[in-house]
């Protein structure tokens, strides 16, 4: 993701990262040491955010939106392609990686 957003970013590329626990228990770290490890691991520029809820009645309200128009998250690092209405294009699994969906998110950006 870091690779995409350097080459993107210029074009009007913006990544928010959402950190959740509730997904596998798979990040008990605070806030703190989750930015920390994703810059010194990866050099992550994009914004990073507070771990949130993505189920339930806690869940952001911003998962619950991107969620009701493209399905649930089913894994840690699911993406959703939003255009720059805010208006929720493609829904990505976890298993999909970056360059897989790049030409969607260059397709919007020169749209």
């Amino acid at each position: 993701m870091q690779a995409m957003f350097k080459r993107l970013a210029g074009c009007g590329l913006r990544i928010l990262a959402f950190p959740s626990h509730q997904l596998g228990g798979q990040e008990p770290r605070s806030e703190a040491v989750i930015k920390k490890a994703v810059f010194d691991k990866f050099g992550v520029t994009f914004d990073m955010f507070s771990k949130i809820e993505v189920h339930g009645t806690n869940a952001h309200p911003l998962y619950k939106f991107l969620q009701s128009h493209l399905g649930p998250v089913q894994w840690n690092f699911a993406k959703f392609l939003v255009d720059r209405n805010g208006q929720p294009i493609k829904h990505y699994s976890h298993m999909t990686e970056p360059h897989e969906f790049e030409e969607d998110v260059v397709n919007l950006l020169i749209a």
